[in-house]
């Protein structure tokens, strides 16, 4: 963990290796809240110790590596982020699918990224099976292994892949974009500095959809930035998710 509450924005300067796996190290030694969602709240120790089991897990039983991308389907919730950071921390990119495709689309993108692994939860496990992909249930693979700080978890190059999004294809064939670390770095680099560079905030809600791209700013710069990250459930419609942010007491600062 790289990135220190109070420093994040001169730490993810562009163009380093420096990437979303930099939680706070300040916030991680302590309970702050890291990620919420209904009934259910974990400070930034839980964060850690469950995406670190999560890569462990994955390179040890998995076989992930920096040459692998990782499927993510999974409803939202705080085991969202252990998944993501889990992907990253083992050295692997991530690949954001949405449990409401069909399944002729999800196929066609899992099989045209390469991807042979998906974690996810039970609700779709069964499902993702069925599409000829391995399932790992996120959930129990964070609670399988327990955290062991002497197993060194991989530090990301610059140009290794961080995450691939697939266009809607509205226009034709969904097509794939690769992100590497270096650009995911700039970008957050900038949205530190443009949203929080003059003052405090940085409590954010996680509302809209993984493969969009923007997404990025609200599931990481509150965690590069020692904040707590709100994730609403997906039958939250977007009307209804902007009205709990603006509510108060919502624990949302910045929209």
């Amino acid at each position: 963990m790289i990135a220190i509450k109070g420093s994040a924005i001169s730490a993810m300067r562009p163009g380093s290796h420096i990437c979303p796996i930099s939680i706070s190290r300040s916030s991680a030694a302590t309970d702050a809240v890291a990620v919420r969602s209904d009934g259910m709240a974990w400070t930034y120790r839980d964060l850690d110790e469950r995406s670190r089991r999560c890569a462990q897990r994955l390179r040890a039983v998995h076989s992930v590596g920096a040459t692998k991308i990782i499927g993510v389907c999974l409803e939202p919730s705080p085991w969202t982020a252990v998944a993501l950071l889990g992907a990253l921390r083992a050295g692997a990119a991530y690949l954001p699918l949405e449990t409401d495709w069909p399944d002729a689309r999800l196929g066609a993108v899992l099989r045209d990224a390469g991807v042979a692994i998906v974690m996810t939860d039970d609700a779709h496990a069964a499902r993702l099976s069925a599409l000829g992909v391995t399932p790992v249930v996120v959930a129990q693979e964070a609670a399988t292994t327990p955290a062991d700080e002497t197993t060194p978890l991989p530090a990301p190059a610059p140009d290794d892949l961080a995450y691939v999004i697939y266009t809607s294809g509205s226009t034709g064939q969904p097509k794939g974009c690769a992100v590497e670390h270096r650009a995911l770095a700039h970008y957050l680099h900038w949205a530190l500095s443009y949203y929080w560079g003059a003052g405090p905030g940085g409590d954010m809600a996680l509302f809209t959809r993984l493969s969009f791209d923007l997404t990025v700013t609200s599931l990481y710069c509150p965690l590069l930035l020692g904040r707590t990250l709100t994730v609403y459930p997906a039958s939250l419609t977007p009307r209804a998710a902007l009205a709990r942010q603006f509510a108060p007491h919502s624990g949302v600062d910045t929209v």
